[in-house]
């Protein structure tokens, strides 16, 4: 098992989608953790519509990793993983920066759509780059993922003093543009050779 792990991280591809998904889950901690409190805070909802709202971003959430892991059976891995991270820029920014609240929350809708859907496509990639060791691909890339559940909050927490609203902008934005820069150097094939069909 050890020797596997080794093996694996020999390979740039399983290096940088480490990295990836540590930006990944950075980005879309705060989804969970402080998108209740934005909606209290910032736009002065009540807490039950808060928790209701958030609650919808959530299950748009677990729609999107159904239909996009779907997609990325049929569709190269690699290039859906970047046009998603482009898009989950784009929704946050939107959600962060428009003062019309129905835009806003149709942004944040998508936000959750298409930051969740990341998940199972870089999971799927994790197992292509495994070269036969899936679990031990994705042992390593969910590891970075639970280093991120930890640091994602606590610079959140730090950076509340500075102001809900841009401690959370920052806290979102800045990984997720730093994870679509890496998503552009993976390659569209695993280790072991087996490509998905051109997008």
């Amino acid at each position: 098992m050890g020797r596997a792990a080794i093996g694996l991280l020999k390979e740039p591809g399983v290096r940088l989608l480490m990295i990836f998904a540590f930006l990944a889950t950075w980005a879309s901690v705060w989804q969970v953790v402080f998108l209740p409190l934005y909606f209290y805070e910032v736009t002065h909802f009540g807490v039950l519509s808060s928790a209701l709202l958030s609650s919808a971003v959530l299950v748009s959430g677990g729609v999107g990793k159904v239909v996009v892991g779907g997609v990325s059976d049929v569709r190269s891995r690699s290039r859906v993983l970047l046009l998603l991270s482009v898009a989950v820029v784009a929704s946050y920014s939107v959600f962060f920066f428009s003062t019309n609240f129905y835009v806003s929350f149709v942004a944040a809708l998508a936000m959750g759509f298409l930051s969740s859907s990341v998940f199972p496509v870089m999971q799927a990639l994790a197992t292509d780059y495994s070269g036969g060791f899936s679990g031990t691909a994705l042992g390593l890339t969910t590891t970075f993922q639970s280093v991120a559940t930890v640091f994602s909050p606590t610079i959140a927490a730090y950076l509340f003093g500075v102001g809900v609203s841009k401690a959370l902008a920052l806290d979102a934005m800045i990984p997720a543009v730093l994870m679509t820069m890496v998503a552009i150097f993976l390659r569209p094939e695993g280790k072991a050779g087996q490509a998905s069909q051109p997008l």
